[in-house]
């Protein structure tokens, strides 16, 4: 599976949040993942807008939780929405990824299933409406429940997905969140209280290597210490790459490089990165700059 095979792409947070907004209408995604690198802001734009529209939702945020654990959070929440977010070692736990595979059926009704001593306990005692000690081998949960909740799956990319749960994701709705520089600085705007940080950001966004908001938010906060050596601006331009998207536009607007060989190797030479870091970063290359005459590559 691949960002290829996405039923949908959506480059704009109002997208996200018209989205959102159908999730919550209930009925219309029983299984949807929705991809995107971090630092975006998809998990704040999905929760806040489930909020706003009064949704009861469970929310499970990088959680690390046990097969009995993950159980008794689903069956306390039956009928409820299930957020599952950067939850990765849930994906690889084999009973919590079955007990995840069972809940993410695309049909109404699911059956989800947890059969251990924990919910089939050792007999107990319990003093009943007489007064008399009588056994008691009620379980504190029961082995297996049935429940109507929807999913949605929030990741930073489809390498946290087992082959299982990739097959899973088959059945459902796969959205791939990739806004652009222009729209990550935009939104970020609405919330960061600092405009400097966003003018400077908006200056270099076409020579920035995937900004996120959570830059431009730590820029802020190392803007408020007092660290003089690493200013806030390095910060930025060093976590952006801009110094070395800049290398790559000079390399690339050069015609004295006549080949795509020539240019490889003038990304080695002047950046000290080798040859398969530029194939690596051509789709973001690509997308900052405009598309060149393909040649045939030399060497």
């Amino acid at each position: 599976m691949n960002y290829n095979n996405a039923d949908l792409k959506l480059t704009a947070y109002a997208e996200l949040v018209e989205l959102a907004t159908e999730i919550a209408e209930g009925g219309v995604y029983p299984l949807i993942a929705i991809v995107g690198r971090g630092g975006t802001g998809k998990t704040e734009t999905i929760t806040s807008t489930l909020e706003n529209e009064g949704v009861e939702f469970v929310h499970l945020n990088k959680a690390r939780l046990t097969a009995f654990e993950l159980y008794k959070k689903l069956y306390d929440n039956q009928d409820k929405l299930i957020v599952i977010d950067d939850c990765d070692s849930l994906w690889r736990n084999p009973d919590t990824a079955s007990m995840l595979k069972a809940l993410a059926e695309t049909k109404d009704v699911k059956t989800i299933s947890w059969f251990n001593n924990q919910t089939n306990p050792k007999p107990k005692t319990r003093v009943d409406e007489d007064g008399e000690v009588v056994e008691d081998n009620t379980p504190d949960y029961p082995p297996t429940f049935t429940t109507t909740s929807e999913v949605v799956i929030l990741a930073n990319n489809l390498g946290q997905l087992t082959q299982d749960m990739e097959a899973m994701l088959d059945r459902g709705t796969l959205v791939w969140f990739d806004p652009t520089n222009d729209e990550i600085i935009n939104y970020t705007a609405t919330w960061l209280g600092d405009n400097e940080i966003i003018e400077f950001a908006r200056e270099w966004s076409s020579l920035a290597a995937q900004p996120s908001c959570r830059d431009m938010w730590n820029a802020k906060k190392k803007k408020q210490g007092t660290g003089k050596l690493i200013t806030w601006q390095k910060v930025l331009l060093g976590k952006w790459r801009v110094s070395e998207m800049t290398t790559v536009r000079d390399i690339l607007n050069d015609p004295s490089y006549k080949t795509e060989g020539e240019r490889v190797a003038a990304f080695i030479a002047k950046t000290g990165k080798s040859r398969a870091e530029w194939y690596r970063d051509m789709p973001l290359i690509n997308k900052a700059f405009k598309p060149r005459p393909k040649s045939k590559v030399n060497g």
